[in-house]
């Protein structure tokens, strides 16, 4: 099949007076292809192949060069008026083997590439405050593997408790291999300046793309009844770019990497029909390993500093719902 888009978008910027600032429109028209073969050449296997193209834009914050707090990172972003829209084309192929409902193994690889990628930079002004602004990087290369297993069983005997409830398990493990291409002739709007400025300048090429973690690992451990249902979520995320940093003469910034650590956490549902038919009881344990959120800054002549290292603290939440 094809999708066509046809989209416009207008940001224009004022102050508390009414006077008008930068301003930035977008106005564009795509036709995006997809397409997907499904063979199953066994009864409990099949292969799936697709390719498709997609579109990223910018969002509005993004293309208002207006500054906004963000109160929960504590950061201060300014958009980039000079942004435009990132074209994605995706090709992947997975092979999935079923054992039964809910059970299987599966193995994919994909290949995406990226032209104009959206990537955060952070910069510091006259005045050495830190701010994070984005540019579009030229082209980009991401691609890697996945696995997934899920499966269920029973806990063997009469042990109180857990013999009676029906056991799920999945685990997932994804690595992923990206690579941002510029070369000598390629050309990036620059958010400071405000004109066009040779890619090599922002030494972009062969680096990795901002928010791209080469390991993510997934795990799910629960049980399912049909009144209730309890689940362990574990994820692990390798060290990613947070925030790339964007030098200028004389002041050298290095990219803030961010160690998402492990995190671990536990949600709880009960139907409550014996009391009224459709309410339920939900309970949400977030954190329970009491990672902290740790970012960090490596410079060859300092060595690794914390940039906004804070402690994320346990919570837990619980939500009654009613359905009439």
């Amino acid at each position: 099949g094809a999708r066509y888009e046809e989209a416009e978008q207008n940001v224009q910027t004022f102050d508390r007076f009414g006077t008008q600032g930068a301003g930035s429109a977008l106005a564009n028209d795509y036709v995006l292809p997809a397409l997907t073969v499904t063979w199953n050449f066994a009864d409990d296997l099949q292969l799936r192949a697709g390719y498709s193209e997609t579109i990223a834009r910018p969002q509005f914050r993004e293309l208002a060069r207006s500054a906004f707090f963000d109160p929960e990172s504590e950061r201060l972003y300014r958009g980039n008026a000079g942004l435009v829209d990132s074209t994605i084309q995706n090709f992947d192929a997975r092979l999935e083997y079923y054992m039964g409902r809910d059970q299987f193994i599966t193995g994919a690889v994909f290949y995406k590439r990226l032209e104009n990628p959206i990537e955060e930079v952070q910069f510091s002004t006259s005045t050495f405050v830190f701010e994070t602004t984005f540019i579009n990087s030229p082209k980009a290369i991401v691609q890697g593997l996945e696995l997934e297993y899920r499966t269920q069983f029973n806990i063997p005997g009469n042990i109180f408790f857990l013999s009676d409830r029906d056991w799920r398990f999945g685990i997932n493990y994804t690595y992923t291999d990206s690579e941002v291409e510029a070369g000598a002739s390629d050309l990036i709007f620059d958010p400071i300046s405000q004109s066009l400025q040779p890619a090599a300048t922002y030494n972009l090429d062969g680096s990795v793309l901002q928010g791209t973690p080469e390991n993510i690992i997934n795990v799910q451990l629960g049980w399912a009844r049909d009144q209730d249902e309890f689940n362990l979520l574990l994820n692990w995320v390798d060290d990613r770019v947070l925030q790339r940093g964007l030098s200028q003469p004389g002041a050298e910034l290095p990219d803030v990497m961010e160690d998402p650590g492990v995190i671990l956490d536990a949600t709880y549902r009960r139907d409550l029909d014996y009391i009224y038919d459709g309410l339920s009881l939900s309970i949400n344990a977030r954190n329970l390993l009491d990672e902290d959120h740790i970012e960090y800054q490596v410079s060859e002549g300092i060595g690794e500093t914390q940039f906004n290292t804070y402690a994320r603290g346990r919570s837990v939440s619980v939500s009654l719902t009613a359905r009439f």
